[in-house]
């Protein structure tokens, strides 16, 4: 039961996120998707930079991120 209860919140949560995102202006959400491929990018190498032994770096581009 607990799954269709978790289905049920899940359906009504990304309700509500699309109607606020349908309220939202068009430039506000294209500012916004690039903002957050920008900061995808920064974490991406930040892990890159963590690996690679740099760890002072990806601890910059972590807090940037």
């Amino acid at each position: 039961m607990a799954n269709v209860a978790d289905r049920l919140r899940e359906w009504l949560l990304l309700r509500g996120v699309e109607a606020r995102r349908r309220a939202m202006g068009d430039d506000l959400h294209a500012r916004t998707a690039r903002a957050t491929r920008a900061s995808r990018r920064r974490r991406e190498a930040a892990e890159a930079l963590w690996v690679a032994g740099f760890p002072a770096d990806a601890l910059r581009l972590a807090r940037e991120a």
